[in-house]
């Protein structure tokens, strides 16, 4: 199960290797996010320019993608 060692979250995390499709000062930080369940199971993937193969891998393989705490935008995931 994924978690971010700075703040505790389990649930969203976001993958840094993954550019969004139209980068903002406050707009996505990443093309693919994720969220988890308490099991850490992966039960919904946003794509936000992610290709089609990408969001495949990232749902097959979770940890080499979801390396950012969402929450509070640290990379101290621990899984």
């Amino acid at each position: 199960m994924p978690h971010c060692e700075d703040c505790g979250n389990s649930l969203y995390f976001i993958a840094s290797s993954v550019s969004p499709v139209a980068p903002s000062a406050a707009g996505a930080a990443s093309g693919l996010a994720g969220r988890f369940d308490a099991r850490g199971k992966l039960v919904e993937l946003d794509s936000l320019g992610a290709t089609a193969e990408t969001r495949r891998k990232a749902a097959a393989n979770p940890v080499l993608y979801f390396d950012t705490c969402m929450e509070c935008g640290s990379n101290r995931v621990v899984w």
